[in-house]
Formats: C-alpha cells, sequence, structure tokens
C-alpha cells in the first residue's frame, strides 16, 4: 500500500536455556554415592539407615536437574535444580536431628578411633556390635578365628566364649599364650537423654598384671625374710624356743602388766644335771637331740600364754602368765617328773634329771633382773640340795 514500507516477517528473541549443570557439583554427589556404596557393605542396620538417607538426599538435585531438562525439552519453564539443593538440606538437617546421624560415628576416627592400641567395641541399643576399631577386631579374631569376617551386627555376646561384655578382668588365651584384659564400658546417651548404645574398651593389662605379681611376690620374699631374721635374732637356733633376749623382753611386758593390774610375776630356771655325761658318752650329735626333746616336753607342760626359753648351753626358763591354774610347788614337780622320764636319741637310751630355781614377785615391786637373779640362786641352792631338786628365791 502507498504509505506502508514493505517488511519481513517478524522474529522473536530466544528463550534462555538452562545453564549447563555445574560438573564440578555433581561429580561430588558422584563421589559420595560412591562412598556410601562402598561403606554399605560393612554397615550396620543404623548406619545403613543413615546411609540410605544420605543417598536419597544426594539424589534430589540430579532428580530436580532431570526435571528442568524434561521441562524445557517440551517447552516448558523453569530451574528444578536448585528446587533438589533445598531438598537435600531439608533432609539432610531432618536425619541429623531425627535419625541421630554422625551420633555414634566418630568425626575424627581416622585420628583416634583407628589409631589407639586399646581395643573398642560400640554397641547399639539390641546389644548388636555397631562399631569397632582394628585392635578390637584383630584381638576378636584371635580369639575366636571361627567368627565371620565382618563382625558388624554380631551379638555381642559372641565375642567372648566367656558370655556378654562386663565391667572386669577377662583372661583369654591368643594362640600360644595368655593375656589378661581389663574391659570396662560406658553408656552413650543422644542430647536427650535416651540411651543409643555402650562402648566398651578394653586394655591388655598382661604386663601390668606381671609387674603385680612380680613386686607382691618380692615383697612376699622381702616380709618372709624379715620374719627369718626376726626370729633368728629373738629365738634359739636348735630348739626354736625364745632366746635370752625375747624372754628379757616378755619378762619386762609381764610386769608392766602386773603393776598396771596389781598382780604377781612368776618365773622358773631350769639347769639339767645329767647333760655333760650325755655329750660325752655319746656325742654332740646326741646332746643336741636331747635339748630338742627338753625343749618340746617343756612347752608341752605349759600353756600356750606361758613364754618357755632356752638361755644358753642347758639352761632353760619359764616365765608364767598369771594367774597360776596351779601352785607352783605342783609345777616344778611335775616338771621334774616330766624331764627325768626315759628317751631314746639315736638308738640310746638317755635319761635326765634338772634342778628348778622358782622366784615369784608377789606385788610386782621388783624388777626383771632381781627377779632373775632370785631365780638363779634358788637354781643352784636346788642343785646343791641334789639331783633332780627344786628351790624357792628366799
Amino acid at each position: 500500500m502507498p504509505g506502508y514500507e514493505r517488511r519481513g516477517p517478524r522474529v522473536l528473541p530466544a528463550l534462555p536455556h538452562p545453564q549447563r549443570p555445574d560438573l564440578y557439583n555433581y561429580t561430588l554427589i558422584f563421589i559420595t554415592l560412591l562412598g556410601v556404596a562402598r561403606t554399605w557393605r560393612t554397615a550396620s542396620s543404623l548406619h545403613r539407615r543413615q546411609l540410605a538417607t544420605v543417598m536419597g538426599a544426594a539424589l534430589f538435585p540430579v532428580l530436580g536437574n532431570a526435571v528442568t531438562l524434561i521441562q524445557f525439552a517440551s517447552g516448558g519453564g523453569g530451574d528444578f535444580a536448585v528446587l533438589g539443593f533445598v531438598v537435600t538440606g531439608v533432609v539432610t538437617s531432618w536425619a541429623v536431628f531425627r535419625q541421630g546421624l554422625l551420633k555414634l560415628v566418630p568425626v575424627a576416627r581416622g585420628l583416634i578411633f583407628e589409631r589407639v592400641s586399646d581395643a573398642i567395641v560400640v554397641i547399639d541399643v539390641e546389644g548388636r556390635v555397631l562399631d569397632l576399631d582394628p585392635a578390637a577386631a584383630d584381638l576378636v579374631r584371635l580369639m575366636q578365628p571361627d567368627l565371620p569376617r565382618n563382625l558388624i551386627e554380631l551379638p555381642s555376646h559372641r565375642l567372648l566364649r566367656s558370655g556378654e561384655l562386663e565391667d572386669r578382668e577377662y583372661t583369654v588365651d591368643i594362640g600360644a599364650r595368655t593375656i589378661d584384659l581389663d574391659a570396662r564400658s560406658s553408656d552413650l546417651t543422644d542430647n536427650r537423654g535416651r540411651y543409643i548404645g555402650r562402648v566398651v574398651v578394653a586394655r591388655d593389662v598382661t604386663e601390668l598384671n606381671d609387674q603385680k605379681r612380680a613386686l607382691r611376690t618380692a615383697l612376699a620374699e622381702r616380709d618372709a625374710l624379715d620374719a627369718a631374721l626376726r626370729h633368728q635374732a629373738f629365738h634359739d637356733s636348735l630348739t626354736g624356743l625364745a632366746n635370752r633376749a625375747l624372754f628379757t623382753e616378755r619378762i619386762v611386758d609381764e610386769y608392766a602388766e602386773a603393776r598396771e593390774r596389781g598382780r604377781s610375776v612368776a618365773v622358773m630356771l631350769i639347769d639339767l644335771d645329767d647333760f655333760k655325761p650325755v655329750n660325752d658318752t655319746f656325742g654332740h650329735h646326741v646332746g643336741d637331740l636331747l635339748l630338742k626333746e627338753v625343749a618340746v616336753r617343756l612347752t608341752a607342760d605349759v600353756r600356750d600364754v606361758d613364754t618357755v626359753a632356752r638361755l644358753g648351753g642347758d639352761e632353760f626358763a619359764v616365765l608364767f602368765s598369771w594367774p597360776l591354774t596351779e601352785p607352783m610347788e605342783t609345777l616344778a614337780r611335775r616338771m621334774i617328773d616330766v624331764l627325768h622320764a626315759p628317751c631314746v636319741l639315736a638308738g640310746h637310751e638317755v635319761r635326765v634329771r634338772a634342778g628348778i630355781g622358782v622366784a615369784v614377785d608377789a606385788d610386782a615391786l621388783h624388777d626383771p633382773d632381781q627377779l632373775l637373779r632370785q631365780a638363779d640362786a634358788a637354781m643352784y641352792e636346788a642343785k646343791a640340795n641334789g639331783k633332780g631338786s627344786f628351790a624357792y628365791a628366799r
């Protein structure tokens, strides 16, 4: 038409195409899914539920991008990949708070859990093995080679032949040797205080126990040596009776108690009359046997609370604990008869008699040395009166 310029057909501007998917992000998603899939084979049921959530969350961006491509191919619009990442964040957050994601998975597992020397076992609420470190796995396989290689989800009571893991020490066989394990457990709870499992830590205390046993043995040997040295210091080596030092100590103690309670102190000194002829006739060996026999007879003739001592040579002494059950005269006469009874030593029949000196401090007014001097004087008086006699101190 006149006045109008002829124009060609109108061309509409091209619609913007979706951006090319970020290969870097999707590569990371693929690597994550691959790692999750590799972990699935050895994971426990709880971990598998957590891993399923992670895998599902990681697939949402891929699904969103696929939907976006389909929409654009059909002439539609909208970028659903962003929505996929949003859903991933929501699902992951839900898993953290509701499924306890990361609660039982150590964050620094590679630095701590994998490298400690102690055996660590994590047990879930159903009593199954949730996780264990390499030390625990190696230890269990050494103890029980017949167990399956994968110990995850194994009932915890099967880890030991003795049954359920408890807080105590175990002695277990590891091949040709035996080790001591000290096991201690602790409950695991979530942020709401709910029980979600327990962790058991077992430590090899074999060396420590060996050191303790060695220390106990050394202490026992030391105590035995101390006891032996004390016994040697206060006892006669031939007869095993108290020696003069112990006898004197006992008299001092008896005087202290007698003065406190207002009672008497009584002693006997005994000297064998026929000891030298036995030594000269049958030899020193028979003489030693005779001294041992005298010690046995004196000990048997007095009470357990009384003290029998060998003061030296063929001289013996008896300290009587007050009150007496018999008069001193009766005790002295019976002791003379007991010692005079025949005995057979190394094939020889031997008879001995004794002189006995008796001293009694009725009110504990004197001192031990004076009491012994009085008993000694009485003993020599008895020997002067004839063999097999006794005398009282004047």
